[in-house]
């Protein structure tokens, strides 16, 4: 009988002193606060990135700028084209499958219509 007293007093005991413990809790949502912020600032970090290349990819890099004291002002304008990259025109290609008219792919891809029509019609996708 002396062994079920003993085990009831220790536990009894170390209920006590669990009262006189100072909490990890705290110590915890601190962590957790820090790695919410931390999730934070990788993800606005990723958001940029993703802005950045999205931008690269709809933007082409080869043409050349304009400068204005360069060209002689009597000269015409040419219309450039500029070069669509091929996952632009892949999705260009996919829109208009799906029934989205030319100037809501325009806006997507952030292109005019003009630029849209000839790009499905150089991959042979009929444009009405």
């Amino acid at each position: 009988m002396t062994t079920p007293i003993v085990l009831m007093s220790i536990g009894i005991v170390l209920i006590l002193a669990s009262f006189f413990v100072p909490s990890k809790e705290a110590n915890g949502s601190e962590r957790v606060e820090h790695i919410s912020m931390s999730m934070h600032k990788e993800m606005s970090q990723l958001n940029a990135r993703m802005k950045r290349v999205e931008e690269e990819l709809l933007i082409p890099s080869h043409l050349p700028k304009a400068n204005p004291s360069i060209q002689k002002p009597s000269e015409p304008k040419k219309a450039v084209t500029p070069k669509v990259h091929a996952i632009v025109e892949n999705q260009m290609i996919a829109l208009h499958e799906q029934g989205y008219d030319i100037n809501e792919i325009a806006k997507r891809s952030s292109l005019p219509p003009a630029v849209v029509i000839d790009v499905l019609r150089k991959k042979g996708v009929h444009v009405s």
